[in-house]
């Protein structure tokens, strides 16, 4: 069996009570149980108390109107539907009361059971589709609320991991000092280790520094720190500081990039980051294959610009699967968006951080067996990324 439907009528007039008594008696389903509400303060007590299906809403309230009292129950978070009702046919009025969240409207004068019981089934279903949008958006806002923690609370530990390393290296640091000291001039051998771990814990260092440099709290905004940079040796720091996972799936690593290619102004940890990203995912994916990086000056759009192109003979994928592969790949997530936002992956990751610095990053294939990752930025950043190319 369904059950009764209960109905509130805010309605001053005792005819008009008596006549929507009798309407709501010719309805056979469903069944409806009305309780007569005579003033403006009954009408809104009994709203907010909530304990009511549908509400039929009169305008004319004494020295009140119903359009106040729907204007208050809806500040007063009211949420049953309410179905407003008049004597007079007015446009504006059907309007305002639909501005203020009334569900229906109907002019007394033409008020019949079959089109008083169809405008309230239609708005107990409007009030039901109602409650579940804002029941997804409470359990949206809840998810939202968790991830921002989790990503905080992640950010904390990378920022509390980062500086434990930093610490270390700084150990490190130190006792190699002591031993290249104490081999100077005695064991060329030992003096060139030394030499080699120096260099690896600058690379380290500098990595570290920008790990720490993109782990914002999240109400930061992203950031460009664009300075000069000189192309070769930055290169040179990149491949050294990715070489060691060259070798693992037997791949081999070739460099192309003149040592008069120049500088750009760009933020160096960014950039320094996506080609990170990029080989390294390159090198984990690619079997028996050979690496190519190539840096060229190259204008897109009518703007000067570089081009670091990465290729790889062993990774033999069409754009499409290229991307949903490395898409696949969790990483480093140091925030929650706007700057958390890029690094989502490593394909969609890298290419917000290629278009923030005014620049793009392209997924393609040359030939029949060669994937190519181009990323282009331009000779000198712009704020709002306007040199990014179409």
């Amino acid at each position: 069996m369904r059950r009764r439907i209960s109905v509130l009528l805010v309605e001053d007039d005792e005819d008009d009570f008596i006549m929507t008594q009798a309407l709501l008696s010719e309805i056979d389903e469903p069944k409806c149980d009305l309780t007569w509400a005579q003033s403006f303060e009954e009408g809104l007590s009994r709203l907010v108390d909530g304990s009511f299906d549908v509400c039929l809403l009169d305008y004319a309230l004494g020295e009140r109107t119903g359009m106040e009292l729907l204007a208050q129950s809806a500040t007063a978070g009211v949420e049953v539907p309410i179905i407003f009702l008049t004597g007079q046919d007015e446009h504006r009025l059907d309007v305002e009361a639909t501005r203020l969240g009334a569900a229906d409207y109907l002019v007394k004068s033409r008020i019949r059971a079959d089109l008083l019981e169809r405008s309230i089934r239609y708005a107990l279903e409007r009030a039901r589709s109602l409650s579940a949008l804002r029941l997804l958006n409470r359990e949206l806002e809840l998810t939202r609320d968790q991830a921002v923690r989790a990503n905080q609370a992640k950010n904390d530990v990378l920022t509390a991991v980062s500086q434990t390393c930093r610490e270390s290296l700084g150990t490190i640091v130190a006792c190699n000092d002591a031993l290249e000291a104490r081999f100077a001039g005695r064991d060329a051998v030992a003096e060139g280790y030394a030499r080699e771990v120096r260099e690896a814990c600058r690379t380290l260092e500098r990595l570290l520094t920008d790990v720490l440099d993109m782990s914002p709290s999240a109400s930061e905004a992203p950031v460009v720190q664009p300075r000069s940079l000189a192309l070769a040796p930055f290169i040179q720091e990149v491949v050294a500081a990715v070489r060691p996972l060259v070798g693992h799936n037997d791949n081999t690593l070739e460099v192309s990039c003149a040592d008069d290619i120049g500088a750009i102004e760009t933020d160096p940890a960014h950039l320094r980051r996506v080609l990170l990203t990029l080989l390294a995912n390159t090198c984990k994916f690619a079997r028996r294959g050979r690496i190519h990086l190539s840096v060229t000056r190259r204008s897109e759009g009518g703007v000067d610009g570089v081009e670091l192109a990465i290729r790889a003979s062993g990774l033999w994928m069409t754009p499409a699967q290229l991307e949903l592969l490395f898409a696949s790949i969790p990483q480093a997530d140091a925030g929650v968006a706007p700057r958390g936002a890029w690094t989502e992956s490593g394909i969609s990751g890298s290419r917000r951080v290629c278009r923030l610095l005014g620049g793009e990053l392209f997924v393609e294939t040359e030939g029949a067996r060669r994937s190519v990752l181009r990323v282009w930025v331009p000779d000198r950043w712009a704020a709002g990324g306007e040199h990014r190319p179409s």
